[in-house]
């Protein structure tokens, strides 16, 4: 917080504390988190207001306090929404309006936002300069506080925290600060930025870092990975997230997050967290309708000092800052906390969403599970003889990423052994699975038994043990027949998903990369073993280059599987740069989502992450939130030159090359061009990722 908003939050206070307010805020109780928010505004800009919720005293006459403060207060400000007049601000705004008859006292409508036309005012308050919120220019808060000190102020303060993650090109992060500051008039005093590791990453936050050299303050929080690809990898992001949340809701700050920047999957889980705190007061994201993309940081290190500077402040005029509604409110009651950190239900796709919230709100951070080469092949063999087994297994090995229920579920055996490259390691049964089978593992770089100060951050997976004749042989019995091959591991991530068939239908928000919606109905069918009875595409109806992308899909679908396509085109939509576009596109998504669960027995649905702007991506979530769908699945590619290659070979304009036959377009879309031809799974280079969808009323 600046020295200035410091010094006029101080100077508001003293006034309160003397009883000395310079305005009386009148409002419906149904708007009254809005205008909190104003009258925080208003104390940033050195004004006293007197809001019931703040200001009475329990257990004294509020309607004599109240009576007290109309016959006292320098002003009044009458807050109008679409909610109408509530039954006591009738009565507030009659008896402000003998004390502006008596004394002068301004008496000033302020439309909010979601205000009606102006017709709907009483005929008084029509004769009065109102103060609209629904417009920014002019400036509704300089308004306000001119109305209310019958000076106009020179600056206007609007304090707030921005947070964005920092991926290809750190543009975004500077061209998000300068709109939000210079067109949305907001003081942002800090800028925390959740960032991957990696060289051009660093090299794109020191950009950030001499670009913003306004004051504010600059956070950079860095994560252990670089990409959130992975369910850990999300854990770790939304844990960092939601902790930086809780504190900035606990000091009542306000707080702006931006979607542009990270990848895909960042945007989705910062879209996930926001309507779970009432700190965050928008949900951003900015495009150049003259650029596809903004430059990355390789393009920029290239240029001299000047254009440089020029890149990473770009004219504002040429870009668009969407607004992403939202539901506010939603906030995780302690109630709701205790029950995700406490219950896991049989059902596994449910249960794995619990183990993931869970993982998320518990207080240690969270360490890299990892198993050996003989751990997957134990896996996989558990696939192929007991696929429920399977299951509980794969859930039981994302549970170890939680260091207390780790801690609660260590066998009373244990086995100290030296292993060549690795030293002396501890080894440990974890008893928590509900079946038959204790995993074996280690931890780094501490044991997890010891009391020492340095946190677990990798718990590494050794073999699946299973009694021999009734009884679990002890880990020295067992030990040699793994502890010779420890050293090469994998992420717990690349254990392939535990088949569900199941009939559903797949749902796909489409944009200009076609292959998203062949892609994922690939892994959906050969990992999960789905049965897609039809796919649903929704897309803006006047983009053309879509709509091509959209019949190509159709008749590859239709040739190669004998799968229904229904094609949605959203009317008069050509891109989601507005958020109006964005309500628009989630109606018509809902819509879709309520039609299949009505038209189908089971409702079951697919819903894919999107292929299309950052907007859609939130708005998807959203729209799961709404319509109690578990999860919203994404595909990543984990392999760089397949990854490369698929974006040359699968752009639109690829697959209408005229000498591109039918069979290599559908080879492409189909993933069969990309398959690894060695090890048991073909699609290893690629990764079907879902991310959970909570809702506050939730589990």
């Amino acid at each position: 917080m600046t020295d200035d908003i410091k010094r006029n939050r101080r100077e508001s206070d003293e006034k309160i504390e003397r009883g000395e307010y310079d305005v009386f805020l009148s409002y419906n109780s149904k708007d009254r988190e809005r205008v909190i928010e104003i009258g925080n505004w208003l104390k940033d800009n050195g004004i006293a207001p007197f809001l019931d919720k703040w200001d009475l005293q329990p257990g004294k006459s509020w309607i004599r306090a109240i009576t007290q403060q109309i016959s006292k207060s320098k002003a009044a400000a009458i807050f109008i929404s679409e909610a109408g007049l509530g039954p006591f601000q009738t009565e507030e705004m009659e008896a402000f309006l003998l004390e502006y008859v008596a004394r002068g006292c301004p008496v000033i409508p302020v439309l909010l936002p979601n205000a009606p036309e102006q017709e709907n005012l009483s005929p008084f308050l029509k004769t009065k300069t109102w103060v609209d919120f629904r417009k920014k220019v002019p400036d509704p808060l300089e308004y306000l506080i001119w109305g209310i000190t019958g000076k106009k102020p020179i600056k206007v303060y609007r304090p707030g925290i921005l947070i964005a993650s920092l991926g290809d090109s750190p543009v975004v992060i500077s061209a998000m600060y300068d709109l939000l500051t210079e067109r949305e008039k907001l003081t942002l005093d800090r800028v925390t930025i959740l960032h991957p590791k990696g060289e051009d990453i660093q090299e794109s936050y020191k950009l950030v870092r001499d670009t913003l050299s306004n004051g504010q303050e600059l956070e950079a929080i860095e994560l252990d990975f670089e990409d959130a690809d992975s369910w850990r990898n999300a854990c770790v992001f939304l844990q960092r997230l939601w902790r930086l949340l809780r504190q900035y809701e606990e000091q009542k700050d306000s707080v702006y997050l931006s979607l542009a920047g990270g990848r895909k999957s960042m945007a989705a889980l910062t879209a996930w967290v926001a309507p779970f705190f009432s700190c965050v007061k928008g949900l951003y994201h900015v495009i150049s309708p003259e650029k596809e993309y903004f430059p990355s940081v390789y393009e920029i290190k290239e240029m001299s000092k000047v254009k440089i500077l020029r890149e990473m402040h770009p004219r504002l005029d040429q870009l668009m800052l969407v607004e992403i509604p939202f539901d506010k409110g939603q906030e995780m009651s302690a109630k709701l906390i205790s029950k995700l950190l406490s219950s896991l239900p049989e059902d596994y796709e449910k249960a794995e969403a619990l183990i993931t919230g869970q993982t998320i709100l518990q207080g240690d951070d969270i360490p890299q599970v990892e198993v050996t080469a003989s751990v997957v092949e134990q896996f996989h063999k558990l696939l192929t003889d007991n696929r429920a087994d399977a299951r509980i297994v794969r859930n039981g090995l994302l549970e170890m990423s939680q260091v207390a229920t780790l801690r609660s579920h260590i066998g009373s055996d244990t086995h100290s052994c030296k292993v060549p490259n690795l030293g002396r390691v501890v080894l440990h049964s974890y008893t928590g699975l509900p079946v038959p089978i204790r995993p074996v593992f280690y931890t780094r770089p501490s044991d997890i038994s010891d009391e020492a100060d340095e946190p677990v951050k990798r718990v590494v997976v050794c073999a699946l043990q299973t009694p021999d004749e009734h009884r679990f042989r002890t880990l020295k019995e067992v030990a040699p027949a793994f502890t010779s091959n420890l050293k090469k591991t994998f992420s717990v991530d690349t254990l392939p998903p535990v088949p569900f068939p199941e009939e559903s239908t797949l749902i796909v928000p489409l944009g200009r990369s076609p292959m998203v919606a062949t892609q994922l109905y690939t892994l959906l069918t050969k990992q999960l073993q789905r049965t897609i009875r039809e796919v649903v595409l929704i897309y803006p109806q006047r983009a053309a280059a879509i709509i091509n992308g959209a019949k190509i899909i159709r008749d590859a679908l239709r040739d190669e599987y004998d799968v229904d396509c229904r094609l949605v085109g959203i009317p008069g939509l050509e891109d989601i740069t507005k958020a109006e576009h964005c309500e628009t596109y989630q109606a018509y998504l809902v819509q879709e989502i309520k039609r299949v669960q009505k038209e189908t027995e089971d409702g079951k649905i697919d819903l894919a992450l999107s292929g299309g702007r950052k907007g859609m991506t939130a708005m998807t979530i959203f729209a799961a939130q709404k319509s109690d769908i578990l999860y919203v699945y994404h595909t990543l590619i984990t392999d760089k030159d397949t990854s490369d290659k698929i974006d040359e070979e699968t752009t639109i304009d690829a697959l209408n090359e005229t000498s591109l036959s039918q069979e290599e377009e559908r080879e492409r879309l189909f993933l069969r061009a990309y398959e690894v031809k060695e090890g048991p799974d073909p699609y290893a280079n690629f990764v079907l990722f879902r991310v959970p969808v909570f809702t506050a009323e939730g589990w």
